[in-house]
């Protein structure tokens, strides 16, 4: 597994890992973010960067339910963990269609 500054991971029995995301502030991964947001969100690497932030804080300021906001920010970090560890993303974060954010993998 690669190195991740943010990851804990613990082997536990019957080959089980657990990783926990532990994320004190987002400069340190800023870079990290940036490489992978394009991808994880509309599926491309070579797209308007400013743009899709843009477009992920509009949709998260049109949210007052805090639970709403969670689940998206850990969905988004399980794309950025998969990512990262060489799995194929054969789903996007963002529902293009419905201009809002997937909730649930469809696949890796």
């Amino acid at each position: 597994m690669p190195d991740i500054p943010f990851l804990c991971t613990a082997a536990q029995e019957n080959n089980i890992q657990i990783s926990v995301f532990d994320i004190e502030s987002i400069e340190p991964i800023r870079e990290l973010l940036d490489s992978y947001i394009c991808s994880i969100c509309e599926g491309c690497s070579a797209t308007d960067l400013v743009a899709i932030k843009t477009r992920l804080k509009n949709r998260f300021q049109d949210k007052t339910d805090a639970r709403w906001k969670m689940g998206a920010v850990a969905e988004f970090f399980i794309h950025l963990y998969m990512n990262i560890n060489g799995y194929k993303q054969e789903c996007l974060f963002l529902n293009l269609e419905e201009g809002s954010i997937k909730k649930g993998f469809d696949g890796f």
